[in-house]
Parts: C-alpha cells; sequence; structure tokens
C-alpha cells in the first residue's frame, strides 16, 4: 500500500501543479496575485473559504477533542468558526470589500496611521504557529507514504506547497482550493458512512441514534450550564471561534477577491452554514469513536480509517488529508505575506522592486520561518498556536474604524499594544507555571479581551476627542 499511497499523493500534486500553472496566466501584477484580480466568482470563493478554515485542526484535533471532552468544544469547531463567516458576511463583507485595498493593514493605516498599520502587521505572527502545526501534519503523511524521515519530508512539502503558491498566488490557491474541498468532502464522507454504518450493524440511522445513547449526560451537553466555571470554558472557545478569526488577512483577502460586493456577503454567510454541516462529521467520528474505539483517545480518526476503510478507500482517506492540510497552508503562506510586502517593506525598499517580487520574497520567508518552526519542536508551535485570541483587539479596532465617523490614531495604537500585553502575560504565566493549564483553561480570556479592547479604544477615543475639542474651544 505504501506504493499506492505515494503514487496517489504524487498524482495529488501534479494536479495541483498543473491548476497553479493555469493560474499563472492569470498573474499580470499584484493585484492579481494578491486578491486575483477582484474576479472570484461566488462557487470558487465558497470553495476556498471553507477549505482555508478546514485545515488539520478541523479534521484531526476537533475529533480528537470531542472524543475526550463532549460535545461542549463544538463552540469552536464547528459553532464558533462558522458562525465567524456568517458575521464577516453580514456585518464586515460589504464595507470591506468597497474599500478596494489589497490588505486588512491598508485599511487600517487609512483610519488610524501608520503606526497602528506597524500594530496591525505585528499581529500576523499569529500565522508562523499555524503553519508550523500544518507543515507537521503533511510531513508526516509525506513520511508515511514514502518513507522519507519526517524532517526531510516537512522540507519536501514546503517546497512544494511554496512553488505552487508563488506560480499564481490568490489564483493559484482560490482554484486548487476548489478542487481539494471536493477531496475532502468525498473523503469524509465516505468514512462516516463506513464508521456508522459499522457502529448500526449495517445500517447508517441505526449508527446515528447509537450516537446519542452515550449515557454520560456531561458528554452529550452541548451548552454546560451547571456550573460557571465549564460555561466559562465553552465560552471561551465559542468567542476564540467566532470573533478570534474575522481580522484576518487570510479572510479579508478573500472578500477583497470577490467580483461583487454582493458576492462576497454570499459567499461567507453561504461557506459558514455550508462549514458547519461538514465540520459535524468529525464531531460525528469523535462520538463514534468514544463507543467503537474506547481505548484510543488521540488520532482517532486514522484510527477509525485503519479499522473501518478497505485499502482501496483509505487511498482516499489520505488524499482528504491531504487535501484539508495544503488547502489551509497556502492560504496561510500568502496571507501574512502579503502584509509583509504591502504594509512594512513596500514603502522601505526601491521602486525597482516590483509589489510582486517583494510579496513571492516574503512567501518564501514565512515558509521558511514557519518550516523552521515546525522543525524546533512542537513547544514552540503550541506556544504560537496559543495566539488565537490575539484577533480581537484587531476586530475591536476594524469594528470602529468602519463604523465610527471620526477616528484618530491613538485609540487604535492603545488597544493592539494592550491586547499583546495581556496575552504575553496569560502567556508567559502559563509556562511559568504561575497558573495551571487548568485554570487557564477556565478563564474565558478572549471575553476579557473582548471587554478589556472595546473599553480601552472607547476610554482612549473619548480622551483624545475631548482635547481636540477642549483645543478648539481654546483657539475660538
Amino acid at each position: 500500500m505504501q506504493f499506492v499511497y505515494a503514487a496517489a499523493l504524487t498524482t495529488f500534486f501534479v494536479v495541483m501543479f498543473l491548476v497553479a500553472l493555469w493560474a499563472k496566466e492569470r498573474v499580470k501584477d499584484a493585484e492579481d496575485f494578491i486578491v486575483a484580480g477582484r474576479g472570484l466568482s461566488s462557487w470558487v470563493l465558497m470553495a476556498t473559504l471553507v477549505a482555508t478554515w478546514f485545515g488539520a485542526g478541523s479534521l484531526s484535533v476537533s475529533a480528537d477533542m470531542v472524543r475526550n471532552e463532549g460535545l461542549r468544544v463544538t463552540a469552536l469547531e464547528p459553532f464558533g468558526v462558522g458562525v465567524c463567516l456568517i458575521l464577516a458576511g453580514w456585518i464586515y463583507a460589504r464595507p470591506m470589500w468597497e474599500e478596494k485595498v489589497l490588505t486588512l493593514a491598508d485599511v487600517i493605516r487609512r483610519r488610524f496611521g501608520a503606526t497602528a498599520e506597524f500594530f496591525q502587521v505585528i499581529y500576523n505572527i499569529s500565522y508562523f504557529g499555524w503553519i508550523a502545526v500544518q507543515l507537521l501534519a503533511i510531513g508526516n503523511i509525506v513520511h508515511m507514504a514514502f518513507g522519507l524521515d519526517v524532517s526531510t519530508s516537512l522540507i519536501l512539502v514546503t517546497g512544494l506547497l511554496t512553488a505552487y503558491t508563488l506560480l499564481g498566488g490568490m489564483w493559484s490557491v482560490a482554484l486548487t482550493d476548489a478542487v481539494q474541498v471536493l477531496l475532502l468532502i468525498l473523503g469524509l464522507v465516505v468514512l462516516s458512512f463506513n464508521v456508522l454504518t459499522a457502529l448500526g450493524s449495517g445500517s447508517l440511522l441505526t449508527g446515528l441514534d447509537q450516537l446519542f445513547l452515550i449515557e454520560d449526560k456531561a458528554y452529550t451537553t452541548w451548552i454546560p450550564t451547571e456550573r460557571l466555571s465549564e460555561f466559562n470554558y465553552w465560552l471561551g472557545l465559542f468567542l476564540v471561534g467566532s470573533l478570534g478569526n474575522i481580522a484576518s488577512q487570510d479572510l479579508m483577502q478573500r472578500i477583497f477577491a470577490a467580483r461583487t460586493p454582493d458576492i462576497a456577503v454570499r459567499a461567507c454567510v453561504n461557506s459558514g452554514m455550508i462549514y458547519i454541516v461538514i465540520a459535524l462529521l468529525p464531531v460525528m467520528l469523535g462520538m463514534a469513536a468514544r463507543v467503537m474505539l474506547p481505548e484510543v483517545s488521540e488520532g482517532v480518526i486514522p484510527a477509525l480509517a485503519e479499522k473501518f476503510l478497505s485499502p482501496a478507500l483509505s487511498v482516499i482517506f489520505i488524499l482528504t488529508l491531504t487535501a484539508a492540510i495544503t488547502s489551509t497552508v497556502d492560504s496561510a503562506l500568502l496571507g501574512p505575506a502579503s502584509t509583509f510586502a504591502q504594509n512594512l517593506l513596500r514603502r522601505r525598499v526601491p521602486e525597482r522592486i516590483s509589489t510582486l517580487s517583494l510579496t513571492r520574497y516574503c512567501v518564501v520567508f514565512v515558509a521558511v520561518s514557519s518550516a523552521a518552526l515546525a522543525l524546533s519542536g512542537t513547544s514552540a508551535i503550541d506556544l504560537l498556536q496559543s495566539s488565537f485570541a490575539l484577533g480581537i483587539p484587531p476586530l475591536v479596532i476594524l469594528t470602529f474604524g468602519i463604523y465610527q465617523k471620526q477616528t484618530y490614531p491613538a485609540p487604535a495604537i492603545v488597544t493592539s499594544v494592550l491586547g499583546l500585553l495581556v496575552w504575553g502575560y496569560d502567556l508567559v504565566s502559563l509556562l511559568a507555571g504561575w497558573k495551571s493549564e487548568t485554570e487557564a483553561s477556565l478563564i474565558p480570556m478572549p471575553l476579557l479581551m473582548l471587554i478589556g479592547s472595546v473599553a480601552v479604544y472607547w476610554i482612549t477615543h473619548s480622551l483624545v476627542s475631548w482635547g481636540h475639542r477642549s483645543q478648539r474651544t481654546a483657539r475660538a
């Protein structure tokens, strides 16, 4: 089977390269590379939105979490992330598309100035850990299929993904995502059907019924309300999922790439609903693993695939895993690279180096840095993975920036600094042992970050506004 897996993966990457080569013909300038010339249709945009969010975490980690902790963790996956996309469509898609910019940091610069723009660029550090996790996951797949050591596999995969992202930018990413999301759905449906049919002794509906016959009430509770600590944990997960990724370059980059504002709105809302439906499949698989494989607590989806899929169907599963991961990685490479090029380097690099070339250089930088982080060990990755709550202060700033009539630089700067300090303190206190992981998980840090960001922004804005009024009064 190793030869079959290797052949399937080779075919997969060849197809991705062919799509990327075709997309390359559409890239003439930075706008084509970063936002696909603002020409994505509704169907392609929905596909790339779903594929971008459905990575290794959605497929494997969420199933493991459901297996071990119950349905309360669905607050993050799929409901929090699905709501994130829906809120982005309802509230942010139209005004952001009408900005006609290349990056989220461009919007921040227009509203709050260059210093606030710089802090928005800094917030892109959260991407490196996320990419590193995905690279480790796909590196392990290549290791299994080709027999290479994990480090060599990771470096090889990084080179492949970087290459086809460099070819066509957002066009490559969006079009390959459309192929990858089809493989993803096919693989999940096949695995879910086989597992639930086995659980139901040949009947799919009986298998579904069996999932909810689990006697542990706490396990089958969607929203825990009996104890405040458990509700706080649920709320923290939901807020991280629903709010932590709205003000992100990869999401806004897709909104900017839509052909029309109506397409941007419709694609975000529809993809959020589609995401919830698709991501419920790993949830069911996690519940099934609790019943059918009680001895397995980690890697439950691969364990289910090994037990319940035929050798031929296992190939589809391998392609499913690969598609889920690669669709996330290429988007994650392009997002921060676009911001670094457009908002950090463009005004500091001679004009003879085009923005298109600069962005491609930054794609390579992000890829190499993330691969180095992945090779350095999981502790460094876990360190940066905890930065999901970092997305909340930029969301507060962006919301005020879009809907507030008068804006000043100071509120955005102070709110950005606050977010970095709070996140840094929480992370250091956890790593230094000042509080245990259990205690840290019971604190709804995203809620504290949200309340604190809104309060600091509004207080700073009020003080600055009062100062301006006082100056005008004194001059009068």
